[in-house]
Formats: structure tokens, C-alpha cells, sequence
């Protein structure tokens, strides 16, 4: 501010005081909180929870574990079938 005023009044100057105003204006316009209290727009939150990559991640690798434990489940379940199926025979045949 003190800049702008030595420009102004020092070099004679307009466009850092237009520029200034132009630019506050349009941060208050802007800010989340004039959008909700006075235009009325229907925010979650004023402010955007920030996305974080490590609960990301978190998530992620917590999927990849359940479908391995998926995966492995089935792989033994069907071990035990097959073990069932080749046990059978055999003892049909010992009658």
C-alpha cells in the first residue's frame, strides 16, 4: 500500500490505485465465504477439505490387502476341493 501510494503520488501514477481496486474487489467476490453468506450458493463447507494422498494411499493399500486375502481364500478353497476330489477315487477303490 505504502508502494502504491508513492507511485500515485510521487510519480503521478492511476493504474496501481485501479489495480488495487480491481484486485481487491475480485478476492472478496471469490472468497468462499461471501459466496455462501451473501450470494447464497449452496457450498458443503466454506472452506474445500484438502485431499490427502496419504489417507489415499491408506485406502488403497487396504484394498490390495482384501483382494489378496480374497485371492488366497479361493486358492485353498479349491485346493480342498481338488484334495477331495482325488481322495474319493482312492477310497472307492479300496472297497
Amino acid at each position: 500500500m505504502l508502494f502504491n501510494w508513492f507511485l500515485h503520488f510521487k510519480l503521478g501514477q492511476v493504474q496501481p490505485l485501479v489495480f488495487q481496486a480491481a484486485s481487491g474487489a475480485f478476492a472478496l467476490v471469490n472468497h468462499p465465504l461471501f459466496q455462501v453468506y451473501v450470494l447464497g450458493r449452496d457450498l458443503e463447507r466454506p472452506f474445500a477439505a484438502p485431499a490427502s494422498p496419504i489417507m489415499a494411499n491408506l485406502e488403497k493399500l487396504k484394498q490390495e490387502q482384501a483382494e489378496k486375502e480374497q485371492e488366497q481364500a479361493e486358492k485353498e478353497q479349491e485346493q480342498a476341493e481338488e484334495e477331495d476330489s482325488t481322495a474319493a477315487p482312492l477310497i472307492e477303490e479300496e472297497e
